[in-house]
């Protein structure tokens, strides 16, 4: 009998979860996808085309960019994320800074800085 309790009590709090998931039918979201990981500072609009419109393996040097004055940007790949984004894994290397790799990705029709996972896993 109080295995049938746990049960029914764990059905419950599944029903629960599930409804809190759901979404109501007239909300709309402007994204897709919310960047949580998105780190601050805009990406200039020629870097933006850049992103836009380059192939890998393509580079290009820019006066002033998020990663430093007078840094130079490589695509090295493209690919689709988890989030269902488009991404560009970039070398960058500025003035005053040893190489980095750092990611692009294109969301609500513009390009943003994200920060890689691997920055949140060793951070632990």
């Amino acid at each position: 009998m109080q295995i049938r309790c746990f049960n029914l009590r764990s059905a419950r709090l599944l029903a629960l979860a599930l409804a809190g998931c759901a979404q109501m039918p007239g909300a709309q979201s402007t994204s897709q996808w919310q960047s949580a990981d998105a780190w601050p500072g805009n990406l200039s609009p020629e870097l933006q085309q850049f992103l836009q419109k380059a192939s890998e393996r393509s580079t290009r040097l820019f006066e002033q960019t998020p990663w430093g004055e007078k840094t130079e940007v490589m695509i090295t790949s493209r690919y689709y994320a988890g989030s269902g984004r488009v991404c560009a894994q970039l070398q960058v290397a500025s003035a005053k800074a040893v190489t980095q790799a750092a990611i692009a990705c294109k969301q609500n029709n513009q390009w943003e800085r994200v920060r890689p996972v691997t920055h949140l896993l060793n951070a632990r």
